[in-house]
C-alpha cells in the first residue's frame, strides 16, 4: 500500500465526536492524499518511527531526512495507474493504540496496513502494510 501508500485527507489528530475508526480512515486518507501530491514531508509526519526506518533502509545511499529519502527512494514508486484506483476501507480493527486496515484498490485482494496512535494521531506503521512491498510492473 504505500505504493500502497496509502492515505489522508482530514488530518490525523484526534477530533471531539469522532470514533477512532474514524481517525484511523481519515489518517489513512490524508496519507493517501500527500502522497498523490507529492508533498514528502506530510508524509513523513503521517509515518511512524518503524515506517520511517523503513524507508531509510531503502536503496542505496545514506539515509538522510524523511522528506528526502522518500523523495529519492520513492521516485521510482510515483503513484501509478493501480494506486489512483479507488480505495475501499473494508475493514478498520482498533486495539488501543494499534490499528489495522484491511483495504483494497479497485476491486483487488485486500490488504492489511498497520498504524499506530503517537501523540494522540494515528500514523502508518510500515509502508508495504503487513502484505509486503508491492509487486514491480515491469511494463
Amino acid at each position: 500500500m504505500l505504493a500502497g501508500l496509502v492515505s489522508t485527507v482530514v488530518g490525523l489528530g484526534a477530533c471531539g465526536g469522532e470514533d477512532e475508526g474514524q481517525q484511523v480512515r481519515a489518517a489513512l486518507v490524508d496519507l493517501r492524499f500527500a502522497y498523490f501530491a507529492g508533498d514528502y514531508g506530510a508524509v513523513c509526519s503521517r509515518l511512524s518511527t518503524a515506517a520511517k526506518r523503513q524507508l531509510a533502509d531503502m536503496g542505496h545511499n545514506p539515509a538522510g531526512t524523511c522528506p528526502h529519502d522518500m523523495a529519492e527512494r520513492m521516485s521510482s514508486a510515483a503513484p501509478s495507474r493501480r494506486d489512483r484506483l479507488p480505495l475501499e476501507i473494508v475493514e478498520v480493527d482498533v486495539d488501543g493504540d494499534r490499528a489495522t486496515v484491511t483495504a483494497e484498490l479497485g476491486g483487488s485482494s485486500p490488504s492489511k496496513l498497520p498504524l499506530v496512535k503517537v501523540d494522540g494521531r494515528w500514523k502508518a506503521d510500515a509502508l508495504f502494510g503487513a502484505s509486503g512491498p508491492p509487486a514491480v510492473d515491469m511494463q
